[in-house]
Order: structure tokens, then sequence, then C-alpha cells
């Protein structure tokens, strides 16, 4: 990949750089709860799904088609809806969702394991998973999608880093502030 910017002896390509930034501004729209964040979001993922083909993290790469189609799903309904309504889960919902990320982890990470050259399969499934997870709540405005990605954010900076893309893992631990600022925005909104 081409590099864009040399900082500090690391390469930073033009994909990462605006995948990158694409994402901190579809983060800060769902921060404040606003319809950009799914047009914005779009365009990162296309980025990030190069990048992550290349650095044969595929699980992260197919998620980023997901997420493309949960975003025109999430800019439908953030479109129509109160754009300012949102609440929680209930303890059933909270169950089956964390059992879903349990089971899903470490199901897909043995598959990956075995059939793939992924470096980090249970990592890399993890993020698939939590962010999957994350986006339908994000979508439908559940709080605990801020949790989720907090999660995501945390996985995202221990692999990333360990690949050598320093920038993402930076954006990463920026987006757990995001995330907490998020939470207590949307309490607001209670």
């Amino acid at each position: 990949m081409n590099t864009l910017i040399e900082v500090l002896g690391y390469p930073i390509t033009y994909i990462e750089f605006f995948g990158v930034l694409a994402y901190f501004i579809s983060v800060y729209f769902a921060v404040k709860v606003n319809v950009l964040t799914w047009p914005t979001g779009i365009v990162s993922s296309i980025l990030f799904f190069i990048l992550y083909l290349n650095t044969h993290t595929y699980a992260n790469g197919i998620l980023q088609i997901i997420l493309v189609v949960v975003s025109i799903n999430g800019w439908k309904k953030w479109g129509k809806e109160d754009n300012k309504k949102v609440s929680y889960l209930n303890w059933k919902n909270r169950f089956y969702v964390f059992m879903i990320i349990l089971v899903s982890v470490i199901l897909f990470g043995t598959i990956v394991k075995i059939y793939s050259s992924d470096p980090y399969p249970y990592l890399d499934v993890a993020i698939f998973v939590l962010s999957i997870i994350g986006v339908i709540l994000l979508a439908n405005k559940k709080m605990e999608s801020w949790y989720v990605w907090m999660l995501v954010n945390v996985c995202t900076i221990i692999l990333y880093s360990s690949l050598g893309y320093y920038l993402i893992g930076i954006q990463s631990s920026l987006f757990i502030i995001m995330d907490i600022i998020a939470l207590k925005n949307w309490k607001k909104l209670l």
C-alpha cells in the first residue's frame, strides 16, 4: 500500500489514514445521535475492507461488508424515527446477547484458526462478532451498544498494534474515550 506520511518511523497509508478519519467522523456523529453517522461509517467500512484484506484479518474484512449492509438499515431507521429516542435492553435480551457473543467467538474463532492464516483468529473473530452486535444495537439506539464498542476497541488495540498498525490502535484508544462520552450523552436522552 502507498504511504501517505511517515510519523516517527511509522508509515501511514492513504487507506489507513482516510479510513481512520471517516471512522472518527462517524463515531462523532453517533455520539451526537446524528443520522450522518451512517454514510460516514459506510465510507470507513469500504476503506477498512481493503486494509483488512491486506493484513489477512479476514473476519474483519468480511465484517466491513456486513457493516455496510447494517449501516444502510441504521441510516433508514435513524432517518425515520425520533432521532433522540434511546433505551436499554431488558435483562433477558442482555443475556441472549452475551451468549451469542460467547458462543460465536469460541465457535468461529476455532474455525478461523483451523482453516486460515489469520495470525490472531480469536481476537479477529471477537472484533467481528462484537462489531455486528454493536452496530445492530446502535442502529436500534440501545445504550448497551457503547459497552460493546468499548470491548471492540480494546480488542482492536491489541490486534492491530500487534500487527504494526499503530494508528488504528491509537484510534481505538481515543474511541474508548468517545464511547464514555457517548454513554453520558445518551443517558441524558433517556
